[in-house]
């Protein structure tokens, strides 16, 4: 069995190199191997930060901008149009898709 887990940390917490830091509190706190540590017991035999889910949290937050990307330019369409969204629709939006990026993503979140 594999599981996913999240593990969260201040940006203070982490410095400069935070799978470092994340792998410093797992490994303090006996996350792997044989060892009581913080749980009593280990929660698994190993772990890896990243691996096949790399990145999950940004694909999850790149579709909620796809979706609302697309109902901004839609809905200042003055016909109906295709699913898809044109170069120049993109353009002429410019401003308000890096609002509303800077809105979901302001300060690094």
């Amino acid at each position: 069995m594999h599981y996913l887990y999240f593990v969260a940390i201040n940006k203070e917490v982490a410095g400069d190199d935070p799978v470092a830091k994340v792998n410093e509190i797992l490994e303090g706190n006996s996350f792997a191997g044989n060892e009581g540590g913080h749980w009593g017991s280990s929660r698994c035999d190993w772990y890896q930060v990243g691996g096949r889910w790399s990145g999950y949290l940004t694909e999850i937050l790149l579709d909620d901008f796809n979706e609302k990307a697309k109902a901004l330019i839609k809905s200042k369409r003055t016909e109906q149009g295709s699913e898809y969204v044109s170069f120049k629709e993109i353009e002429e939006n410019e401003v308000e898709l890096q609002q509303l990026w800077e809105s979901l993503f302001r300060n690094g979140n």
